[in-house]
């Protein structure tokens, strides 16, 4: 009866022996599949927000649709480019400036000729950078975001004519 005792007790060491590496194996799978999907969740979050910001630039823009309502200008207030369309609103002159401050790209509705202040700006989505470059018919604009392993970027055109 001794034999039959050890035996069954062999059997049960070896039985778990085989569950604990089934559990490592299945933890590791489970770790780099969590990886794997941080990762991807990571690089979509960062093109959604390049999208994100390079749409709403089109609209903004779409809604300034007469000649010379759009402009690049440089504000005392804010570091970098701004875009600049004017509107109006009721019948009084306004214009929309969008801009990059703090790592997002905001924007602000000011009284024709005053200053934007960035601190109580809207912010529209999280961005590195905005680069606008004008020429005589329209604004070539790139919109950035910088992450931990890659850097992506979308081009865009605005047309002033």
């Amino acid at each position: 009866m001794r034999k039959r005792k050890g035996r069954a007790s062999t059997e049960l060491i070896l039985a778990m022996v085989l569950l604990i590496l089934f559990s490592a194996a299945t933890l590791t799978l489970v770790s780099s599949g969590t990886d794997v999907y941080t990762s991807t969740t990571r690089v979509s979050d960062a093109n959604s927000s390049l999208r994100v910001a390079a749409s709403y630039i089109y609209t903004r823009a779409r809604q300034s649709m007469e000649a010379g309502a759009i402009r690049v200008a440089v504000y005392d207030s804010i570091d970098g480019d701004c875009l600049v369309m004017r509107q109006s609103i009721e019948g009084a002159p306004y214009e929309t400036v969008i801009f990059i401050h703090e790592g997002f790209l905001k924007e602000a509705l000011i009284p024709m000729g005053g200053q934007p202040e960035p601190d109580s700006s809207f912010e529209i989505v999280e961005l590195s950078g905005f680069m606008l470059e004008e020429d005589d018919s329209g604004i070539q604009f790139n919109v950035i975001l910088e992450t931990d392993k890659q850097n992506s970027a979308i081009e865009g055109y605005l047309s002033k004519l």
